[in-house]
Order: structure tokens, then sequence, then C-alpha cells
């Protein structure tokens, strides 16, 4: 299932998505079976990742529920 994130910057989703971001490759799927899209920065809406797999809690405060998703993980 589909994890839909939006910080308000990208040093805010860095700081809280941990091993999900890596300072030489950017942002990685840190295991097997898990997925990022990184939709960047939208205007006036924050920073948006949707992902597949477990966050970490620091994360949680940042979920949201779109009703129409942009993109979703089949």
């Amino acid at each position: 299932m589909t994890t839909f994130l939006r910080f308000p910057d990208e040093a805010r989703a860095i700081a809280c998505m941990g091993e999900w971001y890596d300072d030489g490759f950017g942002w990685v799927a840190p295991r097997a079976g898990a997925a990022i899209d990184v939709l960047g920065p939208i205007e006036g809406q924050g920073f948006h990742l949707n992902v597949l797999g477990a966050i970490p809690a620091k994360a949680q405060a940042f979920v949201v529920e779109p009703v129409i998703p942009m993109r979703v993980f089949a």
C-alpha cells in the first residue's frame, strides 16, 4: 500500500526519513520490497514523497491521504 507524505520542505523530509535518504545517492529504497517515488516540491504544497514500505516513526506526522493521488504503486 502506498503511503503519501507531505513535508514542509526537502530538508525536513531528509531529517525525518532516515535510511530512505543517502548523502551520496539521494533518495533510495532502503531494502528489498520497498520503493520511493519522489514527487518533490509542489508549488504551495510542500515536498512530496510516495513510499511503499515501513516509514520511520518521526515521518508519521507527515502522512496525508489525498482524495485523488497523482501516482500510486500498483
